[in-house]
């Protein structure tokens, strides 16, 4: 399975690697999915984020926290994360994460609904 660098915005303050699990296991991105759901493995570096505060306006993400400590930022709230935790995200609500440490990986699986969605909203800092 390619594990994929994702390293963007200024001064590379976004900084993860991506493994599309679902892709490995044969899902399509044609309009015909081969699972109901998407899985993605990602791997935040330390002291930095996965992406801009953004929202899925028609996709719902289920999270699996498998490594590490970090901060969800949803909305206006934040909420300490660590392995072990899972929560749900609903469409529509902006989010993103941290990487708290200074050393290691914060490791994530993403279980979604398969949606091409060009439209999802980001918040500009």
């Amino acid at each position: 399975m390619l594990e994929v660098e994702n390293f963007w915005g200024e001064n590379k303050k976004y900084k993860r690697l991506l493994r599309h699990v679902s892709a490995a296991l044969g899902s399509a991105k044609d309009g015909n999915p081969v699972h109901p759901f998407d899985i993605e493995m990602t791997r935040i570096f330390p002291r930095h984020h996965n992406c801009p505060q953004h929202c899925h306006p028609h996709m719902d993400e289920f999270f699996i926290i498998t490594e590490g400590e970090g901060i969800m930022y949803r909305r206006d709230e934040e909420f300490v994360i660590k392995a072990g935790d899972c929560f749900y995200q609903p469409k529509g609500t902006f989010h993103r994460m941290f990487n708290t440490s200074e050393t290691d990986f914060l490791v994530f699986f993403i279980i979604a609904n398969e949606v091409d969605d060009p439209r999802a909203e980001i918040l500009k800092f």
